[in-house]
């Protein structure tokens, strides 16, 4: 035993060391270094503390500048006291938790805050550790291209590979010809393969159920109403003057 001072507080520390016993000069010489650096129990266990904090503090700036790579400029803060936004709604898009196998849709006209609420809680999500990732509707065909000329595989690990998938605007992947058209198929396949492994989705919509069914081919349209509403809980964003 040999005592010596924290080299943090000052306070005597008795350590378990006796340079008399170690004969190798190369560990000798190691243990002497090592016996300056002594802490007490109660300032290790403050540094480690702070480590700790510090190391949570870098992942979290690391994980925003992902972020900034992530949204677009406009919705990477969202102010819910923003002009036009649906407070009450917002707020309850905010407290919603995802559940394995559930998602959520933000319904309602333009204007009312979905799209920034919907990446609030995106921003959530990804802070907290998950994977995301955005679609934007009306570049689906564009996504859908890319997935097809590298054929389902990959497609499919695409689609079920993020934590939350969020597509806005979905309204704005329906053609509204009513023949089935392909990116209406392969969307509706999309949210299949989600639902079907309970991988949850964030939608924002501005038509209602009954008029995207009305605008898609009679199968697609109903399996995918029916899907969503059974499978997604939904928040509707109205404008303040309703």
């Amino acid at each position: 035993m040999k005592q010596t001072n924290c080299k943090i507080c000052g306070k005597s520390v008795i350590v378990d060391y006796n340079p008399e016993e170690i004969s190798d000069p190369v560990i000798k010489a190691a243990m002497s270094r090592i016996f300056t650096m002594v802490t007490c129990e109660p300032c290790a266990r403050q540094a480690i503390e702070e480590k700790a904090a510090r190391d949570r503090e870098e992942r979290s700036s690391q994980r925003l500048d992902q972020w900034r790579e992530i949204c677009p400029l406009i919705y990477q803060e969202t102010d819910p006291d923003y002009e036009g936004i649906d407070r009450k709604a917002h707020a309850e898009a905010m407290a919603y938790e995802f559940k394995p196998g559930k998602g959520l849709v933000l319904a309602g006209s333009s204007r009312t805050g979905k799209t920034r609420s919907a990446f609030a809680i995106l921003k959530r999500e990804f802070m907290a550790g998950r994977s995301v990732k955005y679609v934007l509707a009306s570049e689906f065909r564009l996504w859908n291209a890319e997935i097809s000329q590298y054929g389902l595989k990959k497609w499919t690990a695409a689609v079920k590979r993020p934590s939350i998938l969020f597509i806005d605007d979905v309204g704005k992947a329906i053609t509204g010809d009513g023949r089935g058209d392909y990116t209406e198929s392969q969307f509706w396949s999309i949210l299949e393969t989600r639902f079907s492994h309970g991988l949850p989705v964030l939608l924002t919509v501005q038509q209602t159920g009954d008029q995207m069914r009305e605008r898609m081919s009679g199968e697609v349209g109903t399996a995918f109403i029916e899907r969503i509403r059974e499978f997604c809980e939904q928040i509707g964003f109205k404008k303040n003057e309703d």
